[in-house]
């Protein structure tokens, strides 16, 4: 009985010192919020740091998908015939007085004829000839060349008559050359070819008169 038992405050500071050193805290102790603050700062710059990298995975996956997608595209017009560096984009069909003039001659020939605009020459006459290679040659010629106007019977869909508009404000060597090929050619294959001047304005009736059809009363 001459030992005394431990004192209580003995038994807690060996406790606490225990808890300190192990890094263990003993139940029952109150978490202050300046011992928590470090910790939330801490979970925050995690989550900001975890948002910024996953927004730039997506971002990446995002551009490299967009690219893949591009190269395949441009791949498979590469393998259809279309080179590489050449870009397609579409262009209107016509100006805006032609589409004006395009109007005008579908009120003036109503359902006698059906009108079609900007149609290449080949698609109009049928070449033929004993000799290939000149049947090709020929060909290749009016290959490029493409009429204003055409009127087609409804019908028999056979080409009645071919229109063009005549612009002589600017005349060249080449508008000359290409103005008489498709005349001979519009002669030979027996199809009347009208020509119209550009700058002029024009009255359904008047269009009616040139284009040698009975206005619709």
């Amino acid at each position: 009985m001459s030992e005394s038992a431990p004192s209580l405050d003995t038994g807690l500071s060996q406790r606490r010192t225990s808890c300190e050193s192990t890094g263990v805290r003993p139940r029952n102790t109150r978490v202050t919020r300046d011992e928590l603050q470090p910790c939330d700062d801490l979970d925050f710059a995690r989550g900001v740091v975890c948002g910024l990298v996953l927004a730039v995975l997506i971002w990446a996956g995002l551009f490299w998908w967009l690219w893949t997608m591009k190269g395949a595209s441009q791949g498979k017009n590469h393998e259809a015939g279309i080179p590489a560096g050449v870009s397609l984009r579409g262009r209107p069909l016509m100006t805006k007085a032609k589409a004006s003039l395009y109007n005008l001659m579908r009120l003036a020939v109503q359902e006698q004829y059906l009108v079609f605009a900007q149609v290449p020459v080949w698609c109009l006459v049928e070449v033929r000839a004993q000799d290939y290679r000149a049947r090709t040659e020929f060909l290749r010629k009016l290959s490029f060349n493409r009429v204003d106007f055409v009127l087609v019977h409804p019908g028999t869909l056979t080409v009645a008559k071919v229109v063009e508009l005549d612009d002589q404000s600017q005349p060249s060597t080449q508008r000359l050359v290409r103005g008489r090929l498709i005349d001979a050619v519009f002669t030979e294959a027996g199809i009347a070819f009208i020509r119209l001047e550009a700058q002029q304005s024009y009255t359904v009736p008047a269009l009616a008169a040139l284009l040698g059809v009975e206005p619709v009363e």
